[in-house]
């Protein structure tokens, strides 16, 4: 268990570094871009984003979450796992296939799009490098040092492409290459890496039977997501100007990027889980319990923070230009506790133990909402309905999800309550710092950097001086 223990900090400590770099290289681009582009370029490619995601999700068809939980349990068998990886790869590019073929329909009947056809067109090459790619091989095998080298090396390249040609709005298509080659160009030099685990090829014989019902369970579970995340989006970009989405996707990147490295904390737990599930160990409930203690820790600054500098994190990303989402992102501090939740009992519970069909029942409940939601509200509310229906959809996830993980997978995850009544402490220690600062009347980014610095050494304090046992696990592993 001790070994299997490091294992898992090793690579959610990877993982999480990795998940960093993929905040601060994007927040280096998009708070440049946000500048260089302006509102109604950054808004046409944020909307066109928006229609790619739909098509990238069916070509990946939950394929991803599925291949890695099958096929960590069959890396020491080679023939199993070359059988089971020829046949998921082959559906995944035929898949693609179809996708493209959808994209390609969708962009000639509907007249909606053929303003950002070529924007669609560029960031749609993400859906053949995903392919191609199988990036699900690094994972099931925990190859996680390798991913976090390669994604560095891409996002520096792609970095200083946009910084040298990315200068105005007419630069919006260099933007948008190599925005979309910073999250997927890795997977060109994964087509050559992943012949050390097992070399791919071609397969008439799909297995159709045996893959398809998960592979539809998982996939029906990420276009519920997709949607409920992105039909704000859409549907502002419908009944709004691309200046109203460029501005809400400056609150809503903030949003993503600090969700997105608290979460780096649950996915490299997955195989792991996937294996304990598989052989009925009883040693889950620990690790689970470990994680959520970790997540809390971690979430209640997260949240306070974004709150009382939400202005000064949009003035930072976007400028003033874009300071209208500040009540935008004031929503979504609160949603990100909900968000980071249902992920937790979605990916790290109820994927591990195949009871997705009560993941997707949760992400479908937050699709009909948020769809609904968004109709009636967007055109009277504008952006701070979008936010408010994504804490809408995030709350019925998370409902949804923690009853089942509990109920039906039967895991006890054992919180800390005195843990949490100090994060909660440290909490209330950035709030006061935060407010104490803006009574000096900096500017935005002196302010900012000083609350972060001050708020920082508040909670590790509060946390320290009051014995937090998740902060002192932590300090020991990180200290040695």
């Amino acid at each position: 268990m001790k070994n299997s223990d490091t294992s898992i900090k090793k690579n959610a400590l990877l993982n999480v570094c990795r998940q960093a770099c993929t905040i601060v290289f994007p927040f280096l681009t998009f708070s440049y871009a946000s500048h260089a582009l302006g509102a109604e370029k950054l808004g046409q490619y944020t909307f066109a984003q928006s229609i790619v995601s739909y098509f990238a999700c069916f070509s990946a068809l939950g394929i991803s979450d599925y291949a890695v939980r099958e096929a960590a349990p069959l890396r020491d068998d080679s023939k199993k796992l070359k059988k089971f990886a020829d046949e998921v790869f082959s559906i995944q590019l035929l898949l693609s296939a179809l996708s493209y073929a959808a994209l390609f329909l969708l962009l000639g009947l509907w007249g909606k799009l053929h303003p950002y056809r070529d924007v669609i067109l560029i960031l749609s090459i993400q859906i053949v490098l995903a392919a191609v790619g199988a990036d699900w091989i690094n994972t099931a095998f925990e190859d996680f040092s390798y991913l976090a080298v390669r994604y560095l090396a891409t996002a520096s390249i792609c970095t200083a492409a946009i910084f040298y040609l990315v200068n105005g709005p007419q630069d919006v298509y260099w933007y948008t290459l190599f925005s979309m080659l910073c999250i997927a160009g890795g997977n060109v030099w994964n087509v050559f890496y992943i012949r050390r685990y097992v070399k791919l090829g071609l397969t008439m014989r799909l297995n159709v039977r045996t893959h398809l019902p998960p592979i539809l369970m998982l996939f029906f579970n990420s276009m519920a997501l997709v949607i409920y995340l992105n039909s704000d989006i859409t549907i502002l970009g419908i009944y709004a100007d691309d200046a109203a989405v460029g501005t809400y996707s400056v609150a809503t990147k903030i949003y993503l990027m600090a969700k997105a490295l608290i979460n780096a904390v649950i996915l490299p737990a997955v195989p792991k889980l996937s294996q304990i599930a598989a052989e009925k160990k009883e040693d889950g409930d620990e690790m689970l319990s470990g994680m959520a203690n970790f997540l809390c820790m971690l979430l209640i600054p997260a949240a306070v923070g974004i709150f009382f500098e939400a202005k000064n994190l949009i003035w930072f990303v976007g400028g003033s230009g874009y300071l209208e989402g500040t009540a935008v992102l004031r929503i979504y501090s609160v949603t990100i506790l909900l968000a980071v939740g249902s992920c937790f009992f979605s990916y790290a519970v109820l994927v591990p133990f195949h009871m997705e069909k009560y993941f997707l029942l949760s992400t479908v409940m937050a699709a009909v909402i948020n769809i609904g939601t968004n109709l009636w509200l967007i055109p009277r509310l504008g952006m701070c309905a979008a936010a408010l229906t994504t804490l809408l959809a995030e709350l019925t996830v998370y409902i949804v999800t923690s009853f089942y993980a509990k109920k039906e997978a039967g895991v006890k995850i054992l919180i800390n309550k005195k843990d949490i009544w100090i994060d909660l402490a440290g909490g209330a220690a950035i709030g006061a710092v935060c407010f104490a600062v803006k009574q000096f009347g900096l500017s935005h980014a002196l302010e900012l950097g000083a609350s972060i610095v001050l708020a920082v050494a508040a909670y590790s304090g509060v946390l320290l001086g009051m014995k937090n046992q998740t902060f002192l696990v932590l300090l020991k592993s990180v200290t040695g």
